[in-house]
């Protein structure tokens, strides 16, 4: 599936087909083996807490994490601006500005590290009186948060410097293997310390190591491979002026996704938030499996429209969008029928919380396709720097969601915000009209295959409402077995209806795929013309 997304650059032109296209196949390779890694290291750990520190602890920690994704905001988009500060340059070779460019963005992420480590202090200092957790004295939360900080303020201060410049670079496979070092060692020595029957902050001690480790090796090769790219040139600040326009955009995402766990914090209890935090992992895993093909493509299409190449922008977008769809059509028809069992054994032994609530589960399924279905249009609107123009919907997506939550989590706790995400998730549903704008006369192709999309999701849903109740799982082989039956039941039906509806576009991919893997073909060459009549 990784393979196919990437003939799309293959139509640009030879060079296009042969950097583009296989950097962006090699990102995005790398992009998905790290959240597979990612996956298995948040699975594991987390169920491990709940095993031996119980779910109040678990609780404990996700809370803590969802406010340092909101405290996380004070990098206010430096980190989207100055990679698409770095397109122009970057694609001219022109060393003195990339280098102006790179030294802005250390001095600016250097003093958000700083910033972001008195905050944390500060929070410290503050979280244990406003929420006291049972079983952990004052001292003890006030030291697990120090700690968890830390592992953050590392990422801003050392790695994200360098992260910036190599993914503007179309790089980021050096960052995904840099951030796989890092999991390792959080999962060798989470697990060592969790079956050690160590106390909880030494478990999070694991997260300093693996940053500390995930700079060096990003260092190292940094320094090897980019010698030419310095951060001791005279800042170039005008490069940051999206910053605040892409902070807009941060804001809405963590309004929508952190202010649920804080809410329930507050307002409710935190067995209600190691329930909404288990299921937002499963959600969570979806949603980056997804976005694999987000990350691994939008530094291509930003290359793209530096170079104004509309006709292979449009190629390119129609056949990674098509594709993305199939794929968002298996992940999330699949999950609809797999989430609950998987819970129920996930969370097999643990009787201080509900997990295995069905109402929760499907509207954990709604949300989280409602989050991923726009991922091909927000690769465009960030691979263009179309922050500002689309800031607006952001901030309204953002007070919807944090005002019907602040009522409906105190009347109806984890169902109340979920109603309330997906609300604010709803009203994004006009992206999708604005993408037309960034690349022309797509939307009537987008609104059939959304609608097609719809409609084979809300059918699978029902079928396997009745399936699964004649269906037992007594351990996770049985519902590995069945998950393997079933996406490749649900493979073939979502091909066959694609092929059937967009003939010419699943054999123009598969005709791209055989060029990307150095297959002779006997379909004659195309003009950008005829590849896109669909």
């Amino acid at each position: 599936c990784i393979c196919l997304l990437f003939p799309a650059f293959s139509s640009i032109d030879d060079h296009g087909f042969g950097m583009r296209t296989k950097q962006a196949l090699f990102n995005s390779i790398s992009d998905a083996i790290v959240q597979i890694v990612n996956i298995i290291q948040t699975f594991l750990v987390t169920r491990l807490i709940i095993q031996h520190y119980g779910s109040v602890a678990n609780g404990l920690i996700s809370s803590i994490h969802q406010i340092f994704g909101q405290i996380r905001l004070i990098e206010m988009g430096l980190g989207g601006a100055i990679i698409y500060a770095l397109y122009a340059p970057l694609s001219r070779n022109d060393f003195q500005k990339i280098n102006a460019i790179a030294s802005a963005g250390k001095k600016s992420f250097q003093r958000i590290g700083i910033y972001f480590g008195l905050m944390a202090i500060g929070l410290s200092l503050l979280y244990p009186l406003l929420v006291p957790v049972e079983g952990m004295s004052y001292t003890a939360v006030l030291i697990l948060i120090i700690v968890m900080g830390s592992s953050v303020m590392m990422l801003f201060y050392l790695i994200s410097p360098y992260n910036v410049v190599l993914t503007a670079s179309q790089r980021s496979d050096i960052v995904n293997y840099s951030k796989i070092v890092n999991s390792i060692c959080v999962i060798s020595f989470a697990v060592f310390f969790i079956n050690q029957h160590y106390n909880l902050i030494v478990v999070q001690f694991s997260y300093v190591v693996g940053t500390f480790l995930q700079f060096v090796f990003i260092l190292s090769i940094f320094n090897r491979r980019f010698k030419n790219i310095k951060f001791n040139e005279s800042p170039d600040l005008f490069a940051t002026e999206k910053r605040y326009d892409v902070m807009i955009h941060q804001i809405s995402g963590a309004v929508v996704f952190n202010s649920p766990v804080i809410l329930l914090t507050l307002l409710s209890t935190l067995d209600n938030v190691s329930v909404y935090a288990v299921y937002m992992l499963v959600v969570n895993g979806l949603y980056l499996i997804l976005n694999v093909f987000n990350r691994g493509m939008v530094a291509g299409f930003g290359d793209l429209i530096a170079r104004k190449n509309e006709s292979g922008l449009k190629t390119a977008y129609i056949q990674y969008e098509y594709i993305f769809y199939i794929l968002l059509a298996l992940v999330f028809t699949s999950a609809a029928f797999l989430i609950r069992p998987f819970i129920s054994l996930y969370t097999n032994g643990s009787e201080d919380a509900n997990y295995t609530d069905s109402l929760i589960a499907y509207l954990f399924i709604i949300m989280g396709f409602l989050n991923c279905w726009r991922i091909p249009q927000n690769t465009i609107t960030i691979a263009s720097g179309h922050y500002k123009e689309t800031r607006h919907r952001a901030i309204i997506e953002a007070i919807i969601t944090l005002g019907l939550g602040v009522v409906l989590v105190y009347l109806y706790d984890v169902v109340g915000a979920l109603i309330a995400s997906i609300a604010g998730l709803l009203y994004r549903v006009v992206d999708i009209f604005y993408i037309n704008k960034l690349v022309q006369n797509t939307l009537p192709i987008t609104l059939k295959r959304v609608t097609r999309l719809l409609i084979i999701i809300a059918l699978w849903c029902f079928i396997s409402l009745y399936i699964e109740q004649y269906l037992e799982f007594h351990s996770f082989s049985d519902w590995l077995v069945v998950a393997i039956i079933v996406t490749l039941v649900n493979g073939c039906i979502l091909l066959t209806i694609n092929f059937l509806f967009e003939r010419e576009v699943f054999i123009s991919v598969i005709h791209r795929f055989k060029r990307l893997i150095g297959l002779k073909t006997n379909r004659p060459q195309q003009t950008d013309e005829n590849r896109l009549s669909i």
